[in-house]
């Protein structure tokens, strides 16, 4: 594979339409975290689930302040279509 033979890991976590499940933001989340994985390319057709997954990150495991985290998912490409399963999402799953 290409991105092997460039020196770097690859991680693939598919994820389809407005749905995201714990185990996939658990995988991100272990991805981002991991040095080994340094430096990073995470990559989406759109960038909207790139958006989406690292706003969720921000806010669960860093515990940044909402507008911050939508603010920096949407300059990633977090769209407003999205946003509404992300609301869900996070009143489904945080205490």
């Amino acid at each position: 594979m290409q991105v092997r033979a460039l020196g770097m890991n690859y991680v693939n976590i598919p994820i389809r339409g407005a749905t995201i499940a714990p185990d996939q933001l658990g995988e991100f989340t272990a991805a981002l975290t991991d040095s080994a994985n340094y430096p990073m390319l995470v990559h989406c057709a759109s960038a909207n689930r790139v958006g989406a997954m690292f706003y969720l990150h921000r806010v669960i495991h860093e515990k940044a302040d909402n507008a911050t985290a939508l603010s920096e998912g949407r300059a990633i490409g977090l769209k407003p279509t999205l946003e509404p399963a992300l609301t869900k999402y996070l009143k489904d799953h945080q205490p």
